[in-house]
């Protein structure tokens, strides 16, 4: 087609060149400024009948398992299960409010932080912070594996 518009008029031929090269420098900067879009690992809605009542996004990352559950009229719950090596590590459950960013500060914050055969519970809501151990009943070198 190029070959068509040089050979019939050189000055057709030269616009259509000039703007092929811009396209190709535009492309090539939006390309390289724009950060990749990365698909959900899962997604889940949740129906009574045909009334939607909600929807779960699943994201696995490399050393995490990320969720983001979403209720009409409830809070927003927002998990990150950590894991090393397959053991799962620190689960983090933070509450927001209906309608609140997810990105911001929590109204509350569920810490539990394995070690050994006990849970380490960290509660915070409302700015104030309260910390529990509570002992399982596990012997000692048993643990969980992720599947």
């Amino acid at each position: 087609m190029l070959h068509k518009l040089f050979t019939r008029t050189r000055r057709g031929g030269l616009i259509v060149l000039v703007f092929t090269l811009i396209a190709l420098v535009l492309g090539s900067v939006f390309a390289a400024t724009l950060p990749a879009q990365t698909a959900p690992g899962y997604q889940f809605i949740y129906l009574r009948s045909i009334d939607t009542l909600g929807t779960e996004v699943i994201t696995e990352r490399p050393n995490a398992i990320v969720g983001l559950l979403t209720l009409r009229g409830a809070p927003v719950i927002r998990w990150e299960q950590q894991h090393v090596n397959n053991t799962p590590g620190r689960l983090t459950l933070s509450i927001f409010a209906p309608g609140a960013p997810t990105t911001g500060v929590p109204t509350q914050n569920v810490v539990v932080n394995m070690v050994g055969d006990s849970a380490k519970l960290t509660l915070s809501a409302n700015g104030r912070c309260q910390s529990a151990q509570q002992r399982g009943a596990c012997r000692q070198g048993t643990h969980v594996t992720r599947v």
